[in-house]
């Protein structure tokens, strides 16, 4: 995973966690209101909830070569791809 790659998983895992917390929000008033119509708000922010998680694994889990800059998975002191040391 690139930079660039990496810079946009950061992003959408950030902006899903934002929607996440702007819809349980939304949700709270909805409930404080007596309103209990919340299925909307609810898929979006189990979406968001995935979306994030999944944001966070990848982030986690994966790690870039500083010589030939690919995705590194797996575990290891030495790229799999250009046998440098990590």
């Amino acid at each position: 995973m690139k930079f660039g790659k990496r810079r946009l998983v950061t992003w959408v895992t950030v902006g899903a966690l934002i929607v996440f917390m702007l819809d349980w929000g939304m949700m709270g008033l909805k409930l404080f209101d007596r309103n209990f119509d919340i299925l909307t708000e609810a898929c979006v922010g189990l979406v968001c909830a995935v979306v994030a998680i999944a944001g966070f694994i990848i982030l986690r889990f994966s790690r870039v070569c500083p010589n030939c800059g690919k995705n590194v998975v797996a575990k290891g002191s030495c790229c799999p791809h250009c046998g440098q040391k990590l």
